[in-house]
């Protein structure tokens, strides 16, 4: 879940493409190891004509929160996009908001 502040923050973006909001956040992860931080797109910012950046929420079971600029994973499956973060686990996934709760 992103803080008040985050989520403000990340409203504020010019090119914000969505309304990043306080509401849960799940695990774009399907499944993972425990020593991998989970993590959820909370963003994706337009900042030129074809040109996106993600901005991730990722956190630990230790508490510990992150929200950073991560590439995302740009492998085609199929004939669409993964958009998971950069060297995630296990299978590509196309839809990164499936998540969301």
């Amino acid at each position: 879940m992103l803080t008040i502040d985050e989520a403000r923050y990340l409203n504020t973006l010019p090119g914000a493409d969505f309304d990043a909001n306080t509401e849960p956040l799940g695990c774009d992860f399907e499944v993972h190891e425990p020593e991998v931080r989970h993590a959820a797109c909370a963003q994706m910012q337009y900042i030129e004509p074809g040109k996106i950046v993600l901005w991730w929420l990722l956190w630990g079971e230790d508490g510990h929160r992150e929200l950073r600029i991560e590439q995302g994973c740009r492998k085609t499956v199929v004939d669409e996009t993964c958009l998971l973060i950069k060297g995630h686990p296990h299978g590509c996934n196309q839809d990164i908001f499936s998540t969301r709760r």
